[in-house]
């Protein structure tokens, strides 16, 4: 599982979360599969137990917890916070991730001035933190206004958390970022995976 990262000069954690909803409930378990009395799942009209289990895998996402196609929840659906341990006070929190296509592109929205609302449903990255910056990439791919399906590498601020640029990668973040040092130079790699199949991606530090 991703996880957060710990500054341990400045005593700061940085974590990514996201917010999202779900559809959870029991049925009864079918008996010639389980000897449970009750299971995951959601009742379905005419299906009795063999519902059971019918829900199951149904984590976070858009079925049956969407508006006209939109997330039920208010955004940012994504967003990094960062906390000084000391105290125990948010240092910032910020949208994380680029809003996905088909939620810019929705009718409903059209004329809406969308900033980034960062990628709803599951978007478990996990983040770095170096010297001066804190690095993250996108959980989620999005088309750019170049057409191309891409999603982000993002260094922010580590201490304002201020964008302070993004990489274009083929395709989302699965994982943790680490970093390592060859002849001086440090490189980050980055874990990727989805249309384009999985792949680890080293970019140089200049």
């Amino acid at each position: 599982w991703p996880a957060g990262s710990f500054d341990p000069e400045t005593n700061q954690l940085f974590i990514h979360s996201h917010t999202a909803v779900f559809v959870s409930g029991i049925v009864p378990a079918n008996p010639a599969t389980s000897d449970m009395g009750y299971v995951s799942g959601q009742a379905r009209a005419g299906g009795g137990a063999g519902a059971a289990g019918a829900g199951r895998g149904a984590g976070p996402g858009r079925g049956g917890t969407s508006v006209q196609g939109l997330p039920l929840v208010k955004p940012p659906y994504d967003r990094i916070t960062a906390y000084n341990m000391n105290t125990g006070d948010i240092m910032w929190q910020k949208t994380h991730s680029s809003t996905p296509d088909d939620i810019k592109s929705h009718p409903a929205l059209q004329g809406l001035d969308l900033s980034r609302l960062g990628q709803p449903g599951r978007t478990f990255i996990g983040v770095l933190t170096t010297k001066t910056l804190l690095i993250a990439g996108e959980g989620g791919v999005h088309r750019n206004d170049a057409g191309e399906r891409i999603a982000l590498l993002r260094a922010y601020d580590k201490a304002t958390g201020a964008d302070v640029g993004a990489v274009k990668r083929p395709d989302k973040q699965t994982g943790s970022p680490m970093t390592y040092m060859v002849n001086g130079k440090r490189y980050i790699v980055v874990a990727v995976s989805g249309v384009n199949g999985a792949q680890l991606i080293a970019y140089a530090l200049q």
